[in-house]
């Protein structure tokens, strides 16, 4: 398992969680060389899935370079209430049109999930239990933090891991 960030400051979280090594695209260069020789230096073709949480950030970067018959997941938008001032990062890549042309012709699956399935949920809650499902925790936050849990759900940038509400008590 490969993974994709903007932040350097992620990848050791990200190597603690398993993954084999990280491409760091940063904001300021283009992504497209970037990938390119990510794919190059680990003797990739393409990858066959990608599991993305902010379409918005990655799509229209990633979409040629997942193999035919891949499949592309994703549970969220970074910019979902919009943004005053463009960001010329979140524009690099294809446009929509050609995104949507290529999941067509190399017959990708796209998938867009947030919650999943009551089953889904019981199932990670199970695998949770049985320690065989980690959750990296950013805070866990009380009944008296609430403006804190949102600031840190929604705006903290670096965030490694959720942020939990808990209804009863105080800040953990």
């Amino acid at each position: 398992m490969h993974a994709l960030t903007t932040s350097a400051a992620s990848v050791p979280a990200l190597r603690a969680l398993g993954v084999r090594d990280c491409c760091v695209l940063a904001r300021g260069a283009p992504a497209e060389p970037l990938l390119q020789a990510y794919l190059a230096a680990h003797d990739l073709a393409q990858f066959d899935a990608v599991i993305d949480p902010f379409m918005d950030i990655y799509l229209r970067k990633l979409v040629r370079h997942l193999r035919r018959g891949g499949s592309y997941l994703t549970c969220g938008v970074y910019q979902q209430f919009g943004e005053d001032v463009p960001d010329a990062f979140m524009e690099q890549g294809l446009p929509l049109d050609e995104v949507f042309s290529l999941i067509i012709r190399k017959n990708l699956s796209l998938v867009g999930n947030n919650l999943g399935t009551t089953g889904d949920l019981e199932e990670a809650l199970g695998d949770y239990a049985a320690g065989r499902l980690h959750v990296p925790l950013d805070a866990v936050v009380g009944t008296g933090g609430l403006a804190h849990f949102v600031e840190r759900t929604y705006l903290a940038r670096g965030r490694n891991g959720k942020v939990v509400f808990a209804y009863s008590g105080e800040d953990a």
